[in-house]
């Protein structure tokens, strides 16, 4: 609820005796008055859902893996990837970890690195022609790791 003053100058009459005074030589006062004013409908603001957000890989394992494949949508997808690796080692030195996500014609890296662990959370921009196209997860790392992929919209 909002508060508004309303101030609005007003003439006076002085009652002297039997007569009465008033006219242009009258002091003025002001009046003020509040008023609670509801807010209209327009003016409150409008909440939408959150856009849904599409789990469409979540899995870990030890080593080398391919994913499934899914389907990635929309004419600008963004794809958000969460991993984690650690034991990625060969002869007691690190080893070169790499994530990629992958379609027939496109591959998005999410880490190529020389690392023995790592983590992170990044996004991905896919190159999708005609509204969806196949993907999968293509995982190159030594010891165990996690991830998961989600696609808002």
């Amino acid at each position: 609820m909002k508060k508004v003053i309303i101030a609005a100058p007003v003439a006076i009459a002085l009652i002297a005796g039997c007569g009465v005074s008033g006219g242009r030589g009258s002091p003025a006062a002001t009046v003020t008055r509040t008023v609670t004013v509801a807010p209209s409908a327009a003016a409150k603001p409008k909440t939408s859902a959150p856009p849904a957000v599409h789990v469409l890989v979540d899995t870990s394992g030890t080593g080398n893996y391919n994913s499934p494949p899914f389907t990635v949508t929309g004419s600008n997808p963004v794809l958000v990837v969460t991993y984690s690796y650690s034991g990625n080692t060969l002869g007691g030195q690190a080893d070169n970890a790499m994530i990629d996500v992958e379609s027939s014609s496109d591959d998005q890296s999410v880490i190529n690195a020389i690392a023995a662990s790592g983590s992170g959370t990044t996004r991905v921009y896919p190159e999708i022609d005609g509204g969806s196209d196949i993907y999968h997860v293509a995982i190159q790392v030594d010891g165990p790791w996690a991830i998961k992929i989600t696609q808002t919209g």
